[in-house]
């Protein structure tokens, strides 16, 4: 073919060589951490793996390895109704999951309510994974019979800077996220606050999913043997429940895919246990979080780790 032909009447090309020296930073991945396995996810990993909202770790997670996950929003906005499970354990009460951030057990697992989406993804530095037998300095919380998940966040940087991004999707999906970080001054001080804000409508049946989180950074260097890191949140969270199908509902799903929550209220106690209105949480969270590292000798370290966590709002379930 004329192709061939060209191909053979050509002078052979000398590409030359590249070599690749950054090292390699996969977005999800395992490691040996001190004898005990362990998955991780980078920065970049959490943010492009949790969904659209940047809020749900519990999705990204669902990429490593034995982990497996079922949710009920396509954006990840939802706290409640992710059905986790870690090597056929359910990850889904705070008594199978330890939740950390940077170490305190200052929140909660997939399936307590409120409390869980307390930092934005873009504010995170990484996440850990760790099953099976634990270590004893980590895993702290009520139980880690599946698992254990730290969240270590992301601290101010160096240089003054500012982050701003925006999504919009089918549903009415919207967010809007910034960040700004003031840079070292002073005394080596550094400070960052971000603020952010996402609803979407659910897919099926009345009602929406709404988000507002703040969150504040500071770094201070204390001498040159310590530092000093606090971290704050305050999110504000509305969701209005998916009405979950019964077995014969299911087994005839073509019929019943829009099945929901009723919109409106009818006046007959049997059927308003079914208003949308009478199936919701609203709540607000308030979250702190210090952590001092000295070094006291070469061989001779401190961390102290104190934490204050709150949330405050009412939880419907209409047939209870």
């Amino acid at each position: 073919c004329p192709a061939w032909v060209f191909a053979q009447g050509s002078e052979p090309v000398q590409l030359p060589e590249v070599e690749v020296t950054a090292p390699r930073v996969p977005l999800a991945g395992t490691v040996d951490q001190d004898g005990f396995t362990a998955g991780v996810l980078s920065a970049e990993g959490a943010r492009t793996l949790s969904g659209p909202a940047n809020t749900n770790v519990f999705r990204a997670l669902d990429t490593l390895p034995s982990v497996n996950l079922t949710t009920t929003d396509a954006y990840g906005l939802t706290v409640d109704q992710n059905f986790l499970r870690v090597r056929g354990f359910s990850g889904y009460t705070y008594s199978n999951l330890a939740m950390n951030i940077e170490g305190t057990p200052s929140s909660v697992s997939a399936g307590q309510g409120a409390v869980g989406n307390l930092f934005d993804l873009e504010n995170v530095e990484g996440v850990r994974m760790l099953h099976g037998a634990m270590p004893a300095n980590t895993g702290f919380g009520l139980g880690n019979l599946a698992a254990e998940v730290n969240m270590q966040l992301r601290g101010p940087e160096d240089a003054p800077g500012a982050e701003l991004s925006v999504g919009a999707g089918s549903e009415d999906f919207s967010r809007r996220f910034i960040r700004l970080d003031s840079g070292r001054f002073g005394p080596g001080t550094a400070l960052f606050a971000s603020y952010s804000d996402a609803a979407n409508d659910k897919w099926r049946g009345p009602g929406e999913h709404r988000r507002e989180a703040v969150n504040l950074g500071v770094s201070q260097p204390l001498g040159d043997a310590a530092n000093l890191q606090i971290y704050a949140a305050h999110t504000r969270f509305r969701r209005d429940e998916f009405r979950a199908l019964t077995s014969a509902e299911k087994d005839d799903y073509k019929e019943h895919y829009d099945d929901d929550y009723n919109a409106e209220l009818t006046g007959v106690a049997t059927e308003d246990a079914n208003y949308y209105g009478y199936n919701t949480q609203h709540f607000e969270e308030d979250n702190i979080i210090a952590v001092l590292d000295w070094q006291a000798s070469d061989t001779l370290s401190f961390q102290f780790r104190p934490y204050w966590l709150t949330t405050n709002g009412m939880r419907y379930v209409g047939k209870t």
